[in-house]
């Protein structure tokens, strides 16, 4: 697979030690129900266009409309690929441990 162009980058620092941050990051991208996609969803032909797997710690496989879990490093990092008719993409949410200078 070739790689995906870039796109965007974002940054928020969380004063916040990533045992507490990880479940937060999670709940971003983590399944709010088990209902099939609404009608603006449908219409935008999502792939995968359902969700899967149990979510209860998050792992390759497990997926949303629009987005499959691809790697999962605990407290560290979650990557997402999927799309819709019109983009195909990655998401990748990373906790990262700085030190105050």
């Amino acid at each position: 697979m070739e790689p995906l162009p870039y796109v965007d980058d974002q940054d928020r620092v969380i004063h916040a030690p990533p045992e507490q941050v990880w479940p937060a990051l999670l709940a971003t991208v983590r399944p709010n129900g088990t209902s099939p996609p609404g009608p603006i969803a449908r219409v935008m032909r999502p792939f995968p266009a359902a969700y899967g797997g149990g979510w209860s710690l998050p792992e390759a496989g497990d997926s949303v409309p629009g987005f499959q879990v691809t790697a999962v490093e605990p407290l560290r990092r979650v990557e997402l690929r999927g799309g819709h008719w019109v983009i195909v993409g990655r998401m990748l949410r990373d906790v990262e441990r700085r030190v105050a200078a």
